[in-house]
């Protein structure tokens, strides 16, 4: 049970909520969904499965219930693993079956063409984000390059922005 705490970062004398809070903390910054590292699928089962553990120890301490025998106590560690590894898997088979849909469509060429029209728009629009600055600075001083200076924060925004869509989208298409 220490692993588990420590995998959380929990005191021992944690109750039900700090644990519940602890593993959203911890889910954000390791599912698959979110973090793309190798390692983090295994990091978030890990995680999942001390939440699981650590809270059915919690229950069974409120309703009174010891687990004597490590045979009850390593049936439920599996158990906890096996429904983390489901959750976790879950949500990826769900996208690579949406993948496979748009490959096999007949429409694929129009979502492509609005995916990537919309991709280079936004581009567009840092551009220009980026241009208008130095044009009003160019035409009309100092003053107005200061007052659009704004500009180039929201066109750095925009650039990042449009990267991590596309980069999202790709994976639908190839």
């Amino acid at each position: 049970m220490k692993e588990y705490y420590n995998l959380l970062g929990l005191p021992f004398n944690a109750d039900i909520l700090e644990l519940k809070k602890a593993f959203r903390e911890k889910a954000k910054l390791f599912h698959p969904d979110l973090n793309h590292s190798p390692m983090a699928q295994e990091s978030f089962i890990r995680i999942h499965t001390a939440y699981e553990m650590i809270l059915s120890y919690l229950e069974g301490k409120t309703k009174q219930v010891i687990y004597n025998s490590e045979e009850e106590k390593e049936k439920r560690r599996q158990k906890a693993a096996q429904r983390s590894e489901r959750y976790a898997r879950m949500k990826y088979e769900e996208f690579l079956k949406e993948c496979e849909a748009y490959k096999q469509s007949p429409y694929k060429w129009i979502f492509q063409a609005l995916y990537y029209g919309l991709f280079y728009l936004y581009m567009f629009c840092a551009m220009l984000f980026i241009f208008v600055p130095i044009w009003a600075g160019w035409e009309g001083g100092i003053f107005y390059l200061l007052i659009c200076l704004p500009l180039f924060a929201l066109a750095y925004f925009t650039v990042i922005m449009a990267l991590n869509w596309k980069k999202e989208i790709d994976p639908l298409f190839y």
